[in-house]
């Protein structure tokens, strides 16, 4: 009963340890993409050009806020941005001259209103749009290459289990390998389209059925422990 206990908590232990093993050794040498190494505010707002976003006459002695640097499409695209035009009617702006000096806190809303009416941008800017669509498309190459990884060491140590003639040990790498491998499909599952799902889930079973009839066959078994007790 000891023995058996041990060993049950030797297989567990290995197929935890296994799994910890592959996952934290891909992280470990082949780093995920960062998104501060793709987009960064000093590229995407750089202090030169952080005038002229507004008229002249708008905001004489105020400095203009990051998200209104890129109104027009040229400076837009010169960044790498994404332009979409103005598909409203600009409204009718009858401030008075002088408005932008009016205090804030005397009459906040007053200033709002001239700001928001007196400015009417010919459209908006998207600047982070060509370097989010770089991190994410290098972030779905990380996780392309992290499942294949993931699927190939989960195989091969479904295979390796099947030539250790230590049952608890051959358990072991058996759940690891499997471990590994249904983690890999869950991380990657909504990549996959419908006919690679099928095809992946296909061989899986196929390898889980073969596995089956070489480890677990209990005439096989049967055989294994006959032909022991006869060298014994």
């Amino acid at each position: 009963m000891v023995s058996k206990i041990k060993q049950a908590l030797l297989a567990i232990s290995i197929t935890i340890i296994f799994a910890f093993f592959v996952f934290y050794g891909i992280w470990a040498f082949y780093k995920a993409p960062k998104y501060e190494n793709f987009c960064n505010d000093s590229s995407i707002y750089p202090a030169d050009k952080f005038r002229g976003a507004y008229p002249a006459e708008a905001y004489p002695s105020k400095p203009v806020p990051t998200q209104a640097v890129y109104e027009n499409e040229t400076a837009c695209l010169e960044i790498g941005g994404k332009w979409t035009p103005r598909n409203y009617e600009c409204p009718k702006c009858d401030c008075p001259e002088g408005w932008w000096t009016i205090n804030e806190g005397d009459d906040f809303r007053t200033l709002k209103a001239c700001s928001d009416g007196c400015y009417c941008p010919k459209g908006s800017c998207d600047p982070y749009y060509t370097c989010r669509t770089n991190f994410e498309n290098a972030s779905k190459k990380y996780e392309r290459n992290v499942f294949i990884v993931s699927m190939i060491l989960g195989v091969i140590a479904i295979i390796i289990s099947l030539l250790i003639a230590i049952d608890s040990i051959s358990i072991g790498f058996m759940a690891g390998g499997i471990l590994v491998v249904i983690v890999a499909l869950i991380r990657y599952w909504s990549e996959l389209g419908d006919k690679l799902r099928f095809v992946i889930l296909a061989l899986v079973l196929i390898i889980l059925i073969w596995i089956g009839y070489k480890k677990l066959n209990p005439k096989k078994q049967s055989q294994l422990f006959k032909h022991k007790s006869k060298e014994t």
